[in-house]
């Protein structure tokens, strides 16, 4: 695959929790694994959020 056909990594911040931190959704477009970085609060929004993407 050369570079120009490789998908660009999934990443997104977005505030959750009562102090509003910042958390991030760092992923792989092809094999759809990720990791969420500093969750803080909000479970439901996390999912959905990872679920479109």
């Amino acid at each position: 695959m050369s570079s120009a056909t490789q998908l660009a990594l999934i990443r997104e911040t977005f505030p959750v929790g009562p102090l509003q931190c910042n958390c991030t959704i760092i992923g792989d477009p092809l094999t759809k694994k990720a990791i969420v970085v500093d969750p803080g609060g909000n479970p439901d929004l996390i999912m959905a959020r990872l679920g479109k993407l």
